[in-house]
């Protein structure tokens, strides 16, 4: 993973115009901690609070890190900072303001069952504070798939997408049951004030000769909602699927709760049916090798759902780029906080 990560950085260095580059004092200061053995803890949370966020890492800043002794976890969660001061690899249009870089993928253990989560409560803000424009969410997922037997493959992995920027990947019994025979997690995160789009996706991502092909399929929901400022909110969204998915009646897997002071946003069995979701333009034209495409995908792109048009009146990172990251970790949840 560390070689992958270098010689990426490296390539993208490559494509750039050659600037030399400062010292760094977050970088540094991470691999002086290292070296006073400060534990990784201690320095992620200073990482997690400084408001000071690092360029991007060079191989040689990576190399360095893992030399003072930095877990992968440590080295992806400053690569995910400086991604966050990092202006798109798309053009934007003229006039535009610049599209945000996707953030990490939040992945935490839940807590043992019967634990209350806190109740809904007002957060004090100092005016020219972050707090003004951004607001503490709570997160609940739930993914439980229905699992035949005599199926020789695993149910794909569900990702949760927050305005086209990962949020969290749920694979199934992977981490401790919110609810019978389902894998959660619970964690949260700041997102700005104003208009919000969650997408719901399951997706296959395989690794063959050093190449990556992907799969794709959207649900078909739109879950909106607005957060306004000064007030923790709650997400809550379960994806359920039946044993019968085909009876009569049934509209969909998933389960979806926004809750933040007197804004109450509920909707139940929605979604469709995850044998008849889209599939991802991009992700098929990602798989096409040398221009050539098979008759599978040309039928299927005819089909297909664009990923730019999931996004309407938020601010989306392409899904290129978004696929780039993700590469950084294998397609994989990353744990880092605890609840």
């Amino acid at each position: 993973m560390l070689r992958f990560i270098a010689s990426l950085l490296f390539l993208s260095l490559l494509a750039a115009p050659v600037v030399a580059q400062d010292e760094d004092p977050i970088i540094d200061g991470v691999i002086a901690m290292l070296g006073a053995e400060v534990p990784e803890s201690v320095i992620q949370n200073w990482l997690d609070t400084t408001r000071t966020l690092p360029r991007r890492p060079t191989p040689q800043d990576v190399i360095a890190l893992k030399e003072a002794g930095a877990s992968e976890a440590l080295m992806q969660q400053v690569i995910e900072l400086s991604s966050k001061a990092m202006p798109p690899v798309a053009v934007a249009p003229p006039q535009a303001a610049p599209q945000a870089a996707p953030t990490g993928i939040e992945t935490v253990v839940v807590p043992p069952p019967g634990t209350t989560p806190p109740t809904t409560t007002t957060t004090p803000s100092t005016p020219g504070d972050p707090e003004d424009t951004e607001v503490l969410v709570r997160f609940e997922l739930e993914y439980v798939p229905f699992i035949d037997d005599e199926q020789d493959e695993e149910p794909w992995p569900m990702f949760v997408y927050v305005d086209g920027k990962p949020l969290s990947v749920v694979t199934p019994g992977a981490h401790v049951a919110l609810g019978s025979g389902g894998s959660g997690l619970r964690f949260q995160r700041k997102l700005e004030v104003g208009h919000h789009i969650i997408h719901v996706t399951l997706e296959r991502h395989q690794e063959e000769d050093g190449r990556w092909t992907h799969e794709t399929i959207v649900a078909g929901e739109t879950f909106g909602f607005e957060l306004e400022p000064g007030i923790t909110a709650d997400v809550k969204l379960t994806f359920r699927e039946p044993m019968f998915a085909v009876a009569q009646g049934f509209r969909g897997p998933i389960d979806f709760r926004f809750l933040q002071g007197d804004q109450v946003l509920s909707r139940s069995d929605v979604g469709g049916r995850p044998d008849q979701w889209r599939e991802l333009c991009e992700d098929i034209e990602a798989n096409i090798q040398g221009g050539e495409m098979s008759r599978s995908q040309r039928n299927a792109l005819l089909r297909c759902v664009r990923w730019d048009t999931l996004w309407a009146g938020v601010e989306a990172p392409p899904r290129s780029e978004v696929l780039e990251y993700l590469e950084l970790f294998d397609f994989k949840p990353v744990p880092r906080n605890v609840l």
